[in-house]
């Protein structure tokens, strides 16, 4: 009989627990013997070990390893292609001074904006969605100021070990600061989205000794995947990919007394449609419910862009703990309030409000999101 869940193993016979801590006798054998959901991860013949190559023997079975492993994705000939116009742009970007860099992405980031029809109809179609007021001549100006700062946040992501050494350029507005200081060692979530230089607010806070993981999704081209991880790695560690095993190391981390921070300004498919910029937005709850099930802070901070290259780092007072719907619609507030103030640093390239008006007061399952598949945008 087979042993119900719980129940010891057989003689001779070890539990999949028990194949994880003690190590494959090899690479070929570990993937053959792995549990189901250790093989989601394999592909298709030639490269279907690809993914356990970078992974030491003894973590090859485990799927929490190969999740988090800093050499993930897909890597080949053709994705070595895609990455070498970014591998020669990011060497000459790195011979120049930091002013120029961000003048010449910011340049090509514009010209991206204007010139790239599926990228200037998704901006332009979000800001006639959001903001209806604007003229097209407005939205196509803004679109370009969108895409200059943009491409200029990316680089300075790509540089981020420099960016960092630059805290000169950084404003700090010292009102905010208390609740983390006083979250030192029993944790606190810190809540911002895709506006001016989010990363600021990580550098700001190791600068004070108060490191800051982050979550991360990772690129599906390896070779570039590796450079971004990297070089996001230098604004705080540790790092967690989006994923069911990078929340359980987020979890894990949180009750240490740690801290992490989230953007949760993009599209989530099982999320409450929510009001954001005025009209409904599937919002992910995870932040709020994090903060009330492990009793910690939940702080917005922003960092906006000044004239002259400066960087204005903010900290709102934390939200208050009531129920997770309710403490999400209040950070999205919050980030409605930035984002109408300055409309050029928010990213409006995401597909922010796809489906919203249709699941307004329901909470999608997969079944109801597929269903809207190929619907107008409302």
């Amino acid at each position: 009989m087979v042993p119900r869940s719980g129940a010891e193993s057989p003689p001779g016979r070890r539990s999949g627990r028990e194949r994880c801590a003690a190590g494959p006798a090899s690479p070929l054998r570990a993937v053959r013997n792995s549990p189901p959901q250790a093989l989601r991860f394999a592909v298709r013949a030639p490269v279907r070990y690809q993914v356990f190559a970078n992974v030491p023997a003894r973590r090859a079975i485990c799927p929490d390893a190969v999740m988090n492993d800093p050499n993930r994705g897909r890597r080949s000939a053709a994705r070595l292609l895609q990455f070498l116009p970014v591998w020669l742009l990011l060497q000459a970007s790195a011979a120049m001074p930091a002013s120029v860099r961000a003048r010449v992405w910011a340049a090509l980031g514009g010209a991206l904006a204007r010139h790239v029809p599926g990228l200037r109809r998704r901006i332009d179609g979000n800001l006639a969605h959001a903001m209806p007021e604007l003229g097209r001549r407005q939205r196509a100006e803004l679109a370009a100021a969108v895409g200059r700062n943009a491409a200029m946040t990316l680089s300075e992501l790509l540089f981020n070990r420099r960016f960092g050494r630059s805290l000169e350029r950084f404003e700090v507005r010292p009102e905010g600061l208390e609740a983390l200081v006083a979250a030192r060692h029993a944790g606190c979530i810190v809540v911002s989205g895709h506006f001016g230089q989010w990363e600021a607010v990580r550098h700001v806070l190791r600068a004070r000794g108060l490191a800051c993981g982050a979550v991360y999704k990772p690129h599906a081209n390896g070779y570039f995947n590796a450079v971004f991880r990297r070089n996001i790695g230098w604004g705080g560690e540790p790092l967690f990919e989006s994923g069911p095993a990078g929340m359980r190391h987020l979890v894990r981390h949180l009750r240490k007394g740690g801290f992490v921070s989230l953007l949760l300004d993009q599209r989530h498919a099982r999320g409450e449609a929510l009001d954001f910029l005025g009209r409904p937005a599937l919002t992910s709850t995870a932040a709020a419910e994090l903060a009330l099930r492990h009793g910690v802070p939940l702080v917005p901070a922003y960092g906006t862009r000044l004239p002259g290259g400066r960087i204005l780092v903010e900290f709102e007072p934390p939200v208050e703990h009531t129920d997770a719907v309710d403490m999400t619609q209040r950070l999205n507030d919050s980030l409605s309030a930035r984002v109408r103030a300055n409309p050029d640093q928010w990213h409006w390239m995401h597909r922010r409000w796809k489906h919203a008006g249709r699941l307004a007061g329901h909470r999608p399952g997969r079944r109801r999101f597929r269903a809207c598949r190929g619907r107008p945008r409302p």
